[in-house]
């Protein structure tokens, strides 16, 4: 069932350090690739430019990714879910990869339920 309505950035709940989550998403395999921050400024810019702007919590300021590693994302769709408190970027990664590792997706580590205190990289895409 899809929702029309008269998007406003106003009708997004962002937390009391005016952030919302943002989840950059593969366009064409839906493989998630990196959990970052937004502010209302970095969403505008990324809306404006179609290049993707996130705040940076540790830094507090706005960085364009792939600023300096080339590792650019461009937006191709911005959603936002029931509660209006996240956001989900389909997003086409240029470059080596979402992640600072030069991974493709930040999220390669999965977690053995059998075996505790474990880490594993994977390479499998989070669909």
């Amino acid at each position: 069932m899809a929702y029309s309505t008269n998007f406003s950035i106003e009708d997004l709940h962002f937390d009391n350090y005016g952030l919302i989550p943002a989840i950059a998403q593969d366009w064409l395999d839906g493989s998630i690739l990196m959990l970052a921050w937004m502010n209302k400024e970095s969403l505008i810019k990324t809306l404006e430019t179609k290049n993707v702007h996130y705040w940076s919590r540790s830094r507090s300021e706005i960085w364009r990714k792939g600023a300096t590693s080339g590792s650019i994302q461009l937006l191709k769709e911005i959603r936002f879910d029931c509660d209006n408190d996240a956001i989900v970027l389909s997003i086409e990664q240029k470059g080596s990869g979402a992640c600072h590792t030069g991974e493709k997706s930040c999220f390669f580590n999965e977690i053995d339920n059998n075996v505790t205190n474990k880490k594993e990289k994977k390479n499998k895409p989070i669909l």
